[in-house]
C-alpha cells in the first residue's frame, strides 16, 4: 500500500499513518524523501514530536526510504559529472552558452524535475541549522541521531538531492526494491 503525501504533513495524513499503525502494525510504514533539510524535516515530523504534529500523531516505527549521504559516497562519479552552481553564483538560463546550460542542467531522471543535485541555499543551511536545534531535545533516539548525522553531512558537502537522482531511466522501481528488501531483511 503506498500513501502519496506532498510536502509536510497535515492532521489528516498523520491520523491516516496513526491508523495503519495501531490496526495494521505487521505492515511497515517508510517515509520517502528527498535529500535536503525539508525532506529530513518531513521525516522528523512523522516520526517525532514537533511543532506541526504532537506526540500522539507520530509513528516511531516509520522508517526512513530515501537519498542518504552514503547513496552520494557510492555514486561518486555521477556526481563528479554534474557542475553544480553555487548558490551565490547562480544565473538565469538565458544569460548562459548553450555548451554551459546543457552542462549545467544535466538531469538523470525522464520527467521534468528541479535539478537532481542542486548546492545548499541559505534558506536551506538556516533550515536545517534549526532542525539541528530541534533534534537536540530529541535524546537519544536512533533516528534522530541519524536525522543530525545526516544534516551535518549534508551541510559540509554543501549539496542536496532530490529522489530523481536515484533513476536511470525515468524508474526507481530497481532502486525502491533493494532499498525496502534490505530495510525488511534488516540489512
Amino acid at each position: 500500500m503506498g500513501v502519496k503525501a506532498k510536502g509536510y504533513p497535515d492532521m489528516l495524513t498523520c491520523s491516516f499513518v496513526q491508523l495503519i499503525r495501531f490496526n495494521c502494525s505487521h505492515i511497515p510504514i517508510f517515509v520517502l524523501a528527498d535529500y535536503d533539510p525539508d525532506g529530513l524535516n518531513i521525516l522528523r515530523h512523522y516520526r517525532l514530536k514537533s511543532d506541526i504534529v504532537s506526540e500522539d500523531f507520530t509513528a516511531p516505527a516509520i522508517r526512513w526510504l530515501g537519498i542518504k549521504s552514503q547513496d552520494l559516497l557510492e555514486r561518486e562519479s555521477r556526481l563528479d559529472m554534474l557542475r553544480i552552481p553555487s548558490p551565490d553564483n547562480l544565473q538565469p538560463p538565458e544569460s548562459q552558452s548553450p555548451r554551459e546550460s546543457t552542462g549545467s542542467k544535466t538531469s538523470i531522471s525522464s520527467t521534468e524535475c528541479r535539478e537532481p543535485i542542486s548546492a545548499l541555499t541559505t534558506r536551506d543551511r538556516n533550515v536545517a541549522v534549526g532542525i539541528l536545534k530541534k533534534l537536540v531535545d530529541s535524546g537519544d533516539d536512533h533516528t534522530a541521531v541519524e536525522l543530525g548525522r545526516e544534516l551535518q553531512v549534508m551541510l559540509m558537502m554543501g549539496i542536496k538531492a532530490e529522489i530523481q537522482w536515484l533513476d536511470e531511466a525515468g524508474n526507481l522501481t530497481e532502486w525502491l526494491d533493494t532499498k525496502i528488501g534490505q530495510m525488511l531483511l534488516g540489512a
